[in-house]
């Protein structure tokens, strides 16, 4: 069965009414995380939309932002890249007419790497290679614990050849 989970603009509501009931923001708090825990709104947070219902303010939903606008969208970085996975920084840079810096930061944000000299999606696999799952109702003993501590059992260990010098040093 899924739980209910309150999105911010619910919460507010909630908010909203805990003040016309005249509750403090602090009393209000205490009482979202009561009732929904890890999803409650922070003290500042409540304190904060307290302070605009105290200012007529009962606007729930979030006020347009003064920050620039972004100059271009992912989508269009993703496009040029489905293109030309081997464009630089650089080459990219002009195209979207941002600074290379910018890019950077929006291919990291996506989630891309360059790697010899194309851009790839980076994947959890891909990160880790060498992991595996293992059954532990099912597994043999011996194996769960060599997983565990990285010591690989006696039929795995490695074998190690004596050092000759090189014939021509």
């Amino acid at each position: 069965m899924s739980k209910f989970v309150p999105d911010k603009v619910f919460l507010r509501g909630v908010l909203l009414h805990y003040f016309n009931m005249n509750k403090s923001a602090a009393e209000a708090h205490r009482i979202l995380v009561q009732t929904y825990g890890d999803n409650a709104l922070s003290d500042t947070t409540c304190r904060d939309w307290f302070r605009r219902f105290k200012n007529n303010d009962f606007e729930l939903e979030d006020k347009e932002r003064s920050g620039v606008p972004k100059k271009f969208e992912d989508k269009e970085l993703e496009k040029l890249l489905d293109e030309d996975p081997s464009q630089t920084l650089s080459e990219l840079g002009k195209i979207l007419q941002v600074d290379e810096s910018t890019v950077s930061k929006r291919l990291k944000g996506l989630g891309m790497i360059q790697k010899q000299g194309h851009w790839f999606q980076i994947s959890i696999e891909s990160l880790l290679p060498n992991t595996f799952t293992i059954d532990l109702q099912t597994a043999d003993p011996e194996r769960v614990r060599s997983a565990i501590t990285g010591q690989l059992p006696k039929s795995l260990l490695p074998v190690f050849l004596p050092h000759f010098p090189h014939p021509f040093s």
